[in-house]
């Protein structure tokens, strides 16, 4: 009888090898590391002006945007408390430091989150706008099969900061934006939501100033 335990076991660790190496290591279960970044694209539309999409890249709270804007492409960088702006054809990144003062600029700081395509996060955008008070105003359906939800959000103190009156379309299934509306004085914008992939692994040299580029330190007033 122990004999053909014995030959039952041999029989497994043959065909089945994870069984043996997981033997091997003290039978401890390995770690996957997740994949944390975030790819997608906005579309930003105003009337009378020419669309333009920037593509977005997310992880472990870095940034790189692009996009072509009247015929130049445009490249940001955030990371570690600094924003890099990188002009590809002069190859030189304008560094500066980045700084959310509650007290010279409180509305900036709070708000910024909701249009401020650096600041946006796709995966955490509804519970952004509900951590704001947005309201449910209710479904609705967009392409005639997708079902959202539509939220509102006023800003009261409305003469100390520029975006107002905004709209937001959450998928109802997937949770993430679909597209925002706002108003920036007399005119009206939208964001539209493109391509969200999520949990998927960049790069990190996504996140750096490429080789050749000399940076220049600049302060904001």
């Amino acid at each position: 009888m122990k004999k053909a335990l014995l030959t039952i076991i041999a029989f497994l660790l043959v065909c089945f090898p994870t069984i043996s190496a997981s033997a091997q290591s003290g039978s401890k279960a390995s770690v996957v590391q997740k994949d944390t970044g975030t790819i997608f694209e906005i579309e930003i539309s105003t009337p009378g002006k020419p669309s333009v999409t920037w593509k977005n890249w997310l992880d472990k709270g870095m940034y790189f945007g692009e996009a072509t804007i009247d015929g130049n492409k445009s490249m940001i960088i955030i990371r570690d408390g600094f924003s890099y702006s990188l002009s590809p054809d002069i190859k030189v990144a304008r560094k500066s430091k980045i700084e959310f003062d509650e007290k010279k600029n409180p509305l900036a700081s709070k708000y910024g989150v909701l249009a401020d395509i650096p600041q946006i996060d796709p995966v955490s955008y509804l519970s952004t706008i509900r951590r704001l008070n947005a309201k449910l105003q209710g479904p609705t359906m967009l392409d005639g099969n997708r079902r959202a939800d539509i939220y509102s959000l006023t800003i009261t103190q409305k003469n100390k900061f520029p975006w107002n009156n905004f709209m937001f379309w959450i998928d109802k299934e997937t949770l993430l934006p679909i597209k925002i509306t706002y108003s920036e004085g007399s005119e009206k914008r939208t964001l539209t939501f493109k391509n969200i992939q999520k949990g998927v692994k960049i790069n990190p040299s996504k996140f750096t100033v490429p080789d050749g580029y000399k940076e220049i330190f600049f302060e904001w007033d």
